[in-house]
């Protein structure tokens, strides 16, 4: 989300200077581990003129957070998985994994909605 974020706020930047511009590309490159299997890192690209897209999306998170709700991924093995700061030791993640497979923690069905925005 932090890839189509920024192409919005450079696109009104731009269009201060001049009404007409548009941002018509935009990504993230992943130059991790996990993005390395090409050598050339992960490239996650974005087509910014889905707006309304990922409007829903952003819509998405800042509802949870009014709600309070602030939860860490559930990957099994999450990019930087000793980091207990970011993804909790390991009692959190069952936690997590229990919290997520309730089916009635209705708040949480939001969250999953989220998995449809790649």
């Amino acid at each position: 989300m932090q890839h189509i974020l920024y192409a919005r706020v450079v696109e009104e930047v731009l269009k201060k200077d001049n009404p007409s511009s548009k941002v018509t590309k935009c990504g993230y490159i992943l130059p991790t581990e996990k993005g390395m299997g090409s050598g050339k890192g992960y490239i996650f690209e974005r087509d910014p003129n889905e707006t309304d897209r990922w409007q829903e999306a952003i819509n998405i998170i800042l509802d949870l957070i009014s709600e309070g709700l602030f939860i860490v991924s559930d990957e099994e093995n999450p990019p930087y998985l000793d980091d207990v700061d970011i993804y909790g030791d390991k009692d959190l993640k069952v936690q997590i994994k229990q919290k997520i497979g309730n089916l009635q923690n209705e708040i949480l069905s939001r969250w999953k909605e989220l998995r449809n925005y790649k």
